[in-house]
């Protein structure tokens, strides 16, 4: 994807009410920041879609002496797949996107 093509997904995102990040160009380590009326001064600023945080199924091993002490599943139903009926003590795990 050309620069142009990644502004113009970013700019689309933003007009079909997507939230977008912004931080200060050159400045790698800067955290990135909800933008609610971006300027879109390329120049000046990094832009980017807002990332959704990701959801896991966590699975405890039943193993109590395991050192792994549990198993992530990107759904439930994976998780049911490797476990079968045994799956009834799940917790749902959302990833931290706080920078």
């Amino acid at each position: 994807m050309t620069p142009t093509e990644q502004k113009i997904e970013v700019m689309t995102h933003f007009v079909k009410q997507g939230k977008v990040q912004r931080r200060p160009r050159g400045f790698s380590d800067a955290t990135w920041r909800d933008d609610r009326d971006p300027d879109w001064d390329w120049r000046l600023c990094e832009f980017r879609i807002k990332p959704e945080p990701r959801v896991f199924c966590g699975v405890p091993n039943p193993d109590r002496h395991s050192k792994i002490k549990a198993f992530l599943y990107e759904t439930e139903e994976d998780a049911r797949s490797a476990w079968g009926t045994q799956v009834n003590n799940s917790i749902k795990l959302v990833e931290d996107l706080s920078e």
